[in-house]
């Protein structure tokens, strides 16, 4: 078993030979594909607490993803 740095090592290099085998496709979401509505909500999380920013990162493009608009977000989500 790898411990924290060895094993962040191995995801790295397993991950790089499957991207350069053409295994996997990357998609690195760019921050002009975010709907209207989740881009306002995303800068000002960034002007709040920039851990909140990253933080919720990740859900918002999700939310973008699925077409799940801010207003319809709840614990269900």
């Amino acid at each position: 078993m790898l411990s924290g740095a060895g094993s962040m090592w191995c995801r790295s290099q397993v991950g790089f030979a499957l991207d350069r085998y053409g295994v996997v496709e990357r998609h690195r979401p760019l921050p002009d594909e975010l709907s209207p509505a989740w881009r306002s909500l995303r800068e000002a999380a960034a002007v709040i607490d920039i851990r909140l920013f990253r933080s919720l990162s990740a859900f918002i493009y999700f939310c973008t993803r699925t077409g799940t608009p801010p207003e319809s977000v709840g614990d269900a989500t």
